[in-house]
């Protein structure tokens, strides 16, 4: 809903100010990803530019550069890809890792959250680590540490002379042969 976002940026404080998003090309899932949320921001008065680089240089920035806005270097929006198998599962999924010494690109931190991530990970019993989840959960939808924007599956190929690929959402490279 354009209308709601443009009005949930004005109640944000949004005052026109460059919204700088650092991407690649030479991933093209996350390059198309950057030109879509660019558009979509440009569409409802946001003025979001895509600063392009090479990969290696897009993922250092991202992980690294904690450049103040109007510095060289600062980013304030960043797109990529993940596989579901690492995002499932707060024991995995770096994205809600929600202390300053742990978190990841954008360095999301949240008391709250962290304390209930922890707890997930040490529970013993499945029904306190589901109440804990779902607690989790609720919270990472107040504090939004990263939004999914999409979701799809991975394409690959083999020829039919090789054998034992595993049917995941990602290629793995092992239990394979040639014929």
């Amino acid at each position: 809903d354009p209308a709601r976002a443009k009005k949930l940026f004005d109640e944000a404080g949004y005052k026109g100010e460059r919204i700088v998003m650092t991407s690649t090309r030479e991933i093209a899932a996350i390059g198309a990803q950057a030109e879509v949320l660019a558009a979509a921001l440009n569409a409802i008065g946001v003025k979001a530019e895509v600063e392009w680089a090479d990969w290696g240089t897009t993922l250092t920035r991202f992980l690294t550069n904690k450049a103040p806005v109007g510095q060289p270097g600062h980013w304030n929006i960043f797109t990529t890809t993940n596989s579901w198998s690492t995002w499932h599962n707060p024991l995995t999924n770096i994205g809600v890792v929600l202390n300053p010494e742990g978190s990841w690109a954008g360095w999301p931190t949240d008391e709250e959250g962290e304390k209930l991530r922890v707890a997930f990970i040490e529970a013993t019993d499945q029904k306190t680590r589901m109440e804990l989840l779902e607690k989790l959960q609720r919270r990472m939808y107040e504090v939004m540490p990263y939004v999914v924007t999409g979701q799809f599956d991975q394409q690959y190929a083999w020829r039919n002379n090789i054998k034992g690929v595993l049917p995941t959402s990602k290629l793995v490279l092992w239990n394979i042969s040639k014929e």
